[in-house]
């Protein structure tokens, strides 16, 4: 990105249509962190088939230390390239320059915008020089798909001032290793979904795949097709986080069945260990 930019000014819009509307929407983002806005992020990438650039508008204290993860979405605050010139919904403002989407969205976002006040301007900088690629067509892609990471499209930003304490998982729940893994913090044989959640995000599978360099979906499909029984302890957990993230981000559509089969499965063939070992983790 540098050599190919270095020195460079755009002078005019992008020929590409949704590349215009998606530097826009950067270019409001811009705007707001000249007004003192400074501490709202992006997390920019592609869905999951590459036919959609989409961007989740974030306050920086719910974002990983990474600088771009959320802890938590508002689907409210999500454009796709889908949406057109209906920035998030607002159907008046198709004609709207970037300063006119950043006075809507002081008006119709006052408490978000109460949240982001305040200098950043480590992040700032950054920003600018992503704006200023985006103006020359190169759209910041941070994630593909399931909040996968993929090196190297676009640079990472630096990391908020008060990121979350890293001993939590990316959905901000307590992690628990596996030597401490206990058949008390596992949830009751049946239980409802949503009370398997702890357990899921006491793992921290996007951590795990960052460390190893490993696709956290390919690894947890390559675990389960060899068979829970095979799996080390490790490999149900991560069965159990990356099955939970691809539900929350199916598109904001119902999931399939097999996504909470699964989660179920991974998790009564850790408490058939645990309880196999005493109650104390098995380390495999």
């Amino acid at each position: 990105m540098d050599r190919k930019l270095t020195g460079a000014i755009s002078t005019r819009p992008h020929a590409d249509p949704e590349t215009r509307r998606a530097t826009r929407l950067l270019a409001m983002v811009h705007e707001l962190h000249k007004a003192g806005y400074q501490r709202l992020r992006i997390c920019p990438g592609l869905s999951h088939d590459k036919s959609e650039w989409r961007c989740l508008l974030i306050p920086a204290q719910d974002v990983l230390a990474n600088g771009w993860m959320p802890l938590r979405a508002d689907p409210e605050l999500l454009y796709t390239s889908r949406d057109g010139s209906r920035y998030f919904g607002w159907e008046d403002a198709a004609q709207d320059d970037a300063r006119q989407l950043a006075v809507r969205f002081i008006e119709r976002c006052p408490d978000l915008a109460r949240r982001v006040e305040g200098d950043d301007w480590a992040y700032a900088g950054w920003f600018a020089k992503i704006l200023g690629a985006a103006e020359h067509g190169i759209t910041p892609i941070l994630f593909m798909g399931l909040h996968d990471l993929e090196v190297g499209i676009t640079p990472s930003p630096p990391p908020p001032p008060d990121a979350p304490d890293m001993r939590r998982s990316a959905t901000g729940a307590r992690l628990i290793l596996n030597e401490d893994l206990r058949v008390q913090d596992l949830p009751e044989p049946g239980a409802r979904y949503e009370d398997q959640l702890a357990f899921c995000w006491s793992f921290d599978g996007y951590a795990w795949a960052t460390r190893t360099g490993a696709d956290m979906l390919e690894a947890a499909r390559a675990a389960e097709n060899q068979g829970l029984a095979n799996c080390s302890l490790t490999g149900l957990r991560l069965i159990a986080f990356a099955r939970q993230r691809e539900e929350k981000f199916h598109d904001w559509a119902p999931a399939p069945a097999a996504l909470f089969d699964a989660i179920s499965g991974a998790i009564e063939e850790v408490r058939t260990r645990l309880i196999t070992s005493g109650s104390r983790s098995p380390l495999v």
